[in-house]
């Protein structure tokens, strides 16, 4: 998949913003347990339900932010060569923003990565507001995964067959 431009971003944002009311959110970002052995595979989408980048590798001991760490997507993020669009302010605010991706409670907060508070600190009406706005945004990717089994049956079973092999098993399905 090609790496999405700071347009493809400002798009992507754009969409959030309409569709689910979360600000300068560029991507939904969880991982997806494909049963093949061990491979997990994980994936960002759009607000569309639109994969825009995926990672497929991993291993089902490994946790959706450790499979994260090891990915070129994420050392492109911590090194700054994966392009944002530059913050922006919020609203009539003043306050300047920066473009995110959102996920959950898993994932660590970083400029680049909101998660919602934890349930103990959301009792306060702005920290469930905004956890509510956040959890509207990240079910894109929820979504988007139960379409894709949904839609190609052979991910809610175990593939059997070696991992060389599964690239070449899922084309077939696709191609169905």
């Amino acid at each position: 998949m090609p790496t999405p431009t700071v347009d493809n971003f400002k798009n992507i944002a754009d969409e959030f913003y309409e569709k689910w009311n979360f600000p300068y959110c560029v991507g939904s970002i969880d991982g997806k347990h494909i049963r093949l052995r061990c491979p997990k595979n994980s994936g960002i989408v759009d607000a569309k339900y639109r994969f825009i980048m995926i990672n497929v590798g991993g291993y089902v001991k490994d946790s959706d932010v450790g499979i994260l760490c090891n990915t070129n997507f994420h050392q492109r993020l911590e090194s700054g060569t994966l392009k944002l669009p530059i913050e922006r302010k919020l609203g009539n605010s003043g306050i300047s923003a920066p473009y995110v991706f959102v996920g959950d409670e898993a994932f660590p907060l970083r400029n680049y990565l909101m998660r919602p508070f934890p349930r103990n600190q959301a009792q306060e009406t702005n920290k469930s507001y905004y956890n509510y706005r956040l959890s509207r945004a990240r079910m894109t990717v929820e979504c988007a995964f139960g379409i894709a089994s949904s839609k190609f049956r052979i991910l809610l079973k175990a593939i059997e067959t070696k991992v060389e092999n599964a690239d070449q098993v899922m084309s077939q399905e696709i191609k169905k």
